[in-house]
């Protein structure tokens, strides 16, 4: 039987992968594939005592064999290639790699079990795929019939559910509680707060007659779901929030944290199963750029939509290197294992001072000319190659060198850096034309919270270059682009 759908979401189970995939008419499926992430290892004599012991407890669990793959700051590499027989042993294996064999190279450790699947079969969130399945829905083979590339991309028909606190005042860091306001296909519902076991059943009644597949909440991370499901969990009732119900709502950890001089919270993300529930106090991208923003970066970096709707511009980023690297067959480094090059002060006080900046006369002008560049860091780590490993790489010893500070470019081959920077920037540039060229408010909307979107992308790939815990960061590359700019 074949199946052509939209991938919408995807989680680990004991045996493999769950999919929720969403055709043309906007019906819903639950297939299932059998798969187990891999992870890779590079034995250090002084871990070798404690590898045995790894074999020896998860021999059961893991098949282990030798191969060769690519990293990219040591090139081709012998090492073990260590395949995990349920996804949710990732975690547990990953942990005991890094704790007891500290002295080893390890690759792919820091990725979850959806991420690597969807890196490793090479679809994305939104992907248009023909799915061959059997008659218990376990997928065959998955034909991918998207790109993406694309900009005229098409999205399946979604139903959206919104949930928020009746009343003028919908904070309930501000006022005492007050009714549950659901709105969907255009129809409001209140639900009394006097009636809370009425509240869970109309609820529950909604969910499956409407079936959402995205939940917007307003304090539906910090407020209203906890609070639900502690109603529930203390009056022994069934909450149907995820769609696959064999599941438990999932919990994220709250934190806080210090930026820019103050100390700010965050509430645990609140995670559904088969449904994706965005907090739009609680999403900085939906804020930012709206579902299309969302969808558009979660096609880009492979991302789960759910997780896409959560995580940092950074993680976007890092996911979308990932995804260049898995399609070049290149190992991702569990931990950044790059150090920077070995400077004299002299050359460290010529390389690290930032962009040219040239100061005005002061006095009143007349007839000024403002120049801005589009994306100008970005263009120039494409136009110029620049990428951890490409600068001073071994194959180019006469290549041409950055201005002042003197670093190679490799000339080669493309570096991991440039090749995912630049179908951003393609994709920007038409999305920027298409506005201009719009014929009414939904289409100029619609390329702007896209091409709005791909600019946090293209704001943050500077600094990120730079950052220490960048897997494909090097604070070399970082300072060749500011000697270009």
């Amino acid at each position: 039987m074949k199946i052509e759908a939209f991938l919408f979401d995807v989680y680990a189970d004991h045996t493999g992968m769950v999919l929720w995939v969403i055709d043309n008419q906007g019906k819903n499926y639950c297939l299932h594939q059998n798969w187990g992430p891999t992870l890779y290892l590079k034995i250090n004599e002084q871990d070798k005592k404690n590898y045995l012991l790894f074999c020896k407890l998860y021999k059961n669990q893991v098949n282990i064999s030798k191969t060769k793959k690519y990293d990219v700051y040591k090139g081709w590499q012998e090492v073990r290639a260590i395949k995990i027989k349920s996804p949710f042993k990732l975690k547990q294996i990953t942990k005991f790699i890094k704790d007891q064999l500290p002295y080893s190279a390890f690759w792919q450790g820091n990725l979850d079990a959806a991420e690597m699947y969807l890196f490793e079969k090479q679809i994305f969130s939104l992907a248009l795929c023909e799915f061959k399945i059997n008659d218990q829905n376990e997928i065959q083979e998955i034909i991918l019939q998207d790109d993406r590339g694309k900009t005229d991309y098409d999205i399946p028909p979604l139903k959206i559910m919104k949930i928020k606190m009746g009343g003028r005042k919908a904070d309930p860091r501000q006022a005492l509680p007050s009714d549950l306001e659901i709105e969907y296909e255009g129809q409001v519902m209140v639900l009394e707060k006097d009636e809370p076991f009425q509240i869970i059943e109309n609820l529950n009644r909604l969910l499956e007659n409407y079936d959402p597949d995205i939940i917007l909440t307003r304090f539906g991370d910090s407020y209203i779901i906890p609070r639900l499901y502690k109603f529930c969990e203390q009056n022994k009732l069934n909450l149907h929030l995820n769609r696959d119900q064999s599941k438990n709502i999932d919990f994220g950890r709250e934190f806080s944290y210090f930026s820019y001089g103050r100390i700010l919270h965050r509430a645990g993300v609140v995670s559904l199963y088969g449904r994706v529930h965005i907090d739009q106090r609680n999403s900085f991208l939906y804020n930012e750029s709206n579902l299309e923003g969302i969808f558009e970066l979660a096609r880009l970096s492979s991302l789960p939509l759910q997780k896409m709707a959560r995580t940092s511009i950074g993680t976007a980023m890092s996911s979308m290197e990932y995804v260049t690297a898995f399609k070049n067959n290149i190992m991702i480094p569990t931990l950044k294992q790059e150090p920077e090059d070995f400077k004299s002060g002299e050359a460290h006080l010529l390389s690290d001072k930032g962009g040219l900046v040239f100061m005005p006369k002061v006095g009143f002008h007349e007839n000024i000319v403002e120049l801005d560049f589009a994306s100008m860091y970005p263009t120039i780590m494409v136009k110029f190659n620049i990428s951890p490993e490409t600068i001073n790489c071994s194959c180019c010893p006469d290549a041409p060198t950055v201005p002042e500070i003197g670093y190679r470019l490799c000339q080669k081959k493309i570096g991991i850096i440039p090749a995912t920077l630049k179908p951003v920037l393609e994709k920007r540039a038409h999305y920027k034309k298409m506005q201009k060229l719009s014929k009414n408010t939904d289409e100029y909307n619609k390329y702007y919270l896209r091409q709005s979107a791909l600019k946090w992308i293209l704001v943050t790939c500077f600094g990120y270059l730079g950052y220490k815990n960048a897997r494909f960061g090097k604070i070399d590359a970082h300072e060749a682009v500011t000697a270009f700019g």
